[in-house]
């Protein structure tokens, strides 16, 4: 985390990219998120989105969810998700969702 705090008092934009689980944010996502806590919100990061996968197809409601509502309280704008399951994962389509929730960036 020490790493990370430096780097996040920086970020005007932060993608996080997380495989789906169990319907929610994995650990390896919600730990720094959480530590983030003691700083109460990254001071700069203004712009948010969300890059998940699953072997399963809807499987995403709680990790939207849980995606919004730390956007809400960081006061960033949600500027997106986009959900890939396997065999979603490397088609043109999905590819070029994320062409374009990047350009938003």
């Amino acid at each position: 985390m020490q790493e990370l705090y430096p780097l996040m008092a920086e970020a005007e934009a932060l993608v996080l990219a997380a495989p789906i689980y169990y319907f929610t944010l994995c650990a390896q996502i919600q730990a720094p998120i959480q530590r983030m806590y003691c700083v109460n919100a990254p001071a700069k990061v203004k712009k948010m989105a969300l890059l998940c996968s699953s072997y399963s197809p809807g499987v995403y409601d709680g990790a939207k969810a849980e995606f919004r509502d730390i956007c809400n309280y960081w006061h960033a704008e949600n500027m997106g998700v986009v959900t890939a399951k396997i065999d979603e994962q490397k088609t043109e389509a999905t590819k070029q969702k994320i062409v374009e929730l990047v350009a938003k960036l």
